[in-house]
């Protein structure tokens, strides 16, 4: 009867260290904290925070060096397209309609907003509106604010607050660039010169 070698790690498979889990729980929790109690200090955290983190990962994508280096460069060139891509010196109509802002719309309709008169989950009946700018409001610079950002209003039932809606692309900057990190280290890995 032979014995089964001890399987090792599988180099095909994901493997995330603990204090990357950490991480990840961390910025979970502050980024739904700044999301649902969206005011100027979150803004401003949430603001300064992507950007000393996109400063250090160009510094980490020039100095560095193997797979640190991929990580870092990917890291920073996403997230400084995705940056440019959301807040780029567009026309006011000609600002792409990115599927991450149609998110935060989602997301603000289905768990932020409380409707009055909705019953939440606790039992308790909404009186007030949470601050919000609902459909009927012409104001001119929220309407401009909304068609930069490519949302259409007679898709939602609800438009979320400026602040909610760029802490939310703020998060979304950090998130793709982590994707962009792994994307990467995934083709430094996978370089046809390696031996």
């Amino acid at each position: 009867m032979a014995t089964e070698e001890p399987k090792t790690s599988n180099p095909g498979r994901w493997q995330f260290s603990l204090r990357t889990l950490l991480v990840v729980v961390v910025f979970i929790a502050v980024g739904c904290g700044a999301l649902v109690a969206a005011s100027e200090t979150w803004l401003t955290i949430v603001y300064s925070a992507t950007f000393a983190v996109l400063f250090i990962a160009v510094l980490g994508g020039l100095f560095r060096r193997g797979r640190t280096r991929a990580f870092w460069a990917g890291f920073a060139v996403i997230g400084w397209l995705y940056l440019v891509l959301v807040y780029g010196l567009w026309e006011e109509n000609g600002r792409p309609r990115l599927a991450t802002t149609q998110t935060l719309v989602f997301v603000w309709n289905t768990v932020i907003y409380k409707a009055p008169g909705s019953v939440s989950i606790t039992g308790e009946v909404q009186t007030q509106s949470s601050p919000l700018i609902i459909l009927q409001l012409q104001e001119m610079e929220k309407q401009s604010f909304y068609a930069q950002r490519g949302i259409s209003p007679t898709t939602v039932l609800a438009l979320p607050s400026p602040l909610f809606l760029d802490i939310g692309q703020y998060l979304w900057t950090l998130i793709l660039a982590y994707l962009g990190g792994l994307l990467a280290l995934y083709f430094y890995s996978t370089r046809a010169d390696q031996s």
